[in-house]
């Protein structure tokens, strides 16, 4: 049975549904990497207009040409309309990759809308745009409604006011508010008709089709691990805990999770014949994925955002070795499961590492590379990661290869 777990990575093929879009319309010069210094301000609306349709209506503070996504796979083609006065603009792209552009049909103006359809593929190194619940509900990862205007042939930042809408006795349940509000929406807004249950200090949303041995276990590791890292931490959370699991294609073949940690959020799809087959090695690995998201969950317990772009071995890694300590001293695991899935991870390490794989930029190395590089330190991974935050937490700054240096020298040498 393969298992397949983390963020990143193709997990498995979900079915898109494909809307055919307004007519490619190419733009006169390549659209400009500088941005306009006047940032634009307005408000989105995504509302539930039907049991598989979401309209996501966006107004100006000014009138603009278009609007300018970072693309996301073929997310946007395959599962967002454009609204009568937009079409795709051709062979976008900047320093910082592909992108989806729209540009105004009938010239400047204040209002664009989209239509959105389920989508349930992946793009490797994303989170998973829609996951989509058994009973018709589905929780929507808003980072990816943040656009540049497009102004004056330029694209200037835009600031958006977020609203939500569902259906009728629906229940919706929109990201965490943070201080930026961009921050905010960097994660999952649910609509659907399941009400929010507690675990311990985690509210939690589970599919309907989940059996029951998975949602009593998903439960209870999930109180344990959380109190765990509360104490060991020194840090209870700053913002409600919400756990989103959604099953889907459970009449295919094999099993996938899928599992992301957002701001204030948890969220999981499971999929595949075997995921509702209780066994030990499925329990495990349960456990492990929902220690390490978890784990981010306080890695990002600050006022700001610990966790930047840069040396994602230090997150995912550190999340590793976070997890497993986590689940050996909340007595979910004992001492013999520790050691063999710690030996587990570090010669997986070691097969990437004489393969000649370039751990700097492969995913898998982030995860088990990463944590053996804490472990080669010697040191208690709560120590090292009390101290990493408390110094994220001075400084303001995210997390950095220099950040983890000084700080594991400082620990060495006291």
């Amino acid at each position: 049975m393969q298992i397949n777990l983390s963020k990143t990575g193709r997990l498995f093929a979900g079915t898109a549904l494909a809307m055919s879009l307004a007519s490619q319309v190419s733009w006169a010069t390549t659209l400009p990497t500088n941005a306009n210094t006047n940032t634009v301000r307005g408000k989105l609306t995504l509302t539930h207009i039907s049991a598989s349709q979401w309209r996501a209506d966006y107004e100006f503070d000014k009138a603009i040409d278009g609007l300018r996504f970072r693309k996301i796979g073929e997310y946007r083609e395959q599962a967002w309309k454009p609204g009568a006065n937009l079409a795709v603009a051709a062979q976008d792209k900047d320093k910082d990759g592909d992108k989806d552009s729209y540009l105004s049909t009938s010239g400047s103006t204040t209002r664009f809308s989209f239509f959105i359809r389920p989508y349930g593929q992946f793009v490797e190194g994303e989170y998973a745009p829609i996951n989509q619940f058994t009973d018709g509900g589905a929780a929507i990862y808003m980072g990816f409604f943040l656009p540049d205007a497009i102004l004056n042939q330029q694209t200037s930042k835009l600031t958006l006011e977020i609203h939500y809408q569902g259906l009728k006795d629906q229940t919706v349940l929109p990201p965490t508010k943070r201080s930026n509000a961009e921050d905010s929406a960097q994660a999952y807004a649910y609509f659907g008709p399941q009400k929010v249950s507690k675990a311990g200090a985690m509210q939690v949303v589970l599919d309907p089709a989940m059996p029951e041995w998975m949602r009593d276990m998903l439960l209870s590791t999930s109180a344990k691990v959380s109190s765990y890292f509360a104490s060991a931490y020194h840090r209870p959370l700053l913002t409600p805990l919400l756990m989103t699991v959604a099953l889907s294609d459970l009449e295919s073949k094999g099993l996938s999770i899928k599992g992301g940690a957002s701001h204030g959020q948890i969220n999981f799809r499971i999929s595949g014949k075997q995921s509702i087959i209780e066994s030990p090695t499925l329990r495990d690995a349960f456990n492990q994925l929902i220690a390490h998201e978890i784990a981010h969950i306080w890695q990002n317990n600050l006022p700001h955002d610990g966790i930047g772009e840069e040396a994602p071995w230090i997150h995912e890694g550190g999340a590793e070795a976070m997890s497993l300590d986590a689940l050996l001293s909340s007595g979910l695991w004992d001492k013999e499961k520790f050691n063999a899935m710690q030996t587990k991870r570090w010669k997986e390490c070691e097969t990437l590492s004489n393969s000649g794989t370039d751990l700097a930029t492969n995913y898998r190395a982030h995860y088990v590379c990463g944590m053996k590089r804490f472990d080669d330190t010697k040191l208690n991974i709560v120590t090292i990661w009390r101290a990493l935050i408390d110094e994220s937490e001075r400084s303001g700054k995210v997390y950095s290869e220099q950040m983890v240096r000084e700080v594991v020298a400082r620990l060495q040498h006291r």
